[in-house]
């Protein structure tokens, strides 16, 4: 079950939500944002995705094209109502293709 926390960023009050999901490992999510704020980061406005490892979780993070590293929690700061938008487009494009993907591999492999 979700629980509501607050994170600050930038002095900045952000209501989040965080939940836990269990499998072979244990991630925690912690997604929230104050957006609409009026306008660009200059605003106040910011979006915030935490992805924490909770046990058995193999999280890489790539940052300006480095080679990816193993990490404990990875942390995403968007600032700005439009960058909220276009977040939010993106993570559902990404959770959509994923499950296109996973069906397709599972249908070549007989899973």
């Amino acid at each position: 079950m979700p629980q509501t926390t607050k994170v600050f960023i930038d002095k900045k009050s952000v209501v989040a939500s965080v939940d836990e999901f269990f499998s072979a490992n244990t991630l925690r999510v912690t997604v929230g944002t104050n957006c609409p704020q009026g306008g660009d980061s200059g605003h106040g406005g910011r979006t915030v995705l935490i992805l924490e490892d909770l046990g058995g979780t193999d999280l890489r993070c790539s940052v300006d094209s480095e080679p990816a590293s193993y990490t404990q929690r990875i942390e995403i700061v968007l600032g700005g109502d439009s960058e909220c938008d276009t977040f939010i487009q993106s993570l559902e494009f990404a959770a959509n293709t994923l499950k296109l993907l996973q069906m397709a591999q599972a249908t070549n492999t007989g899973q």
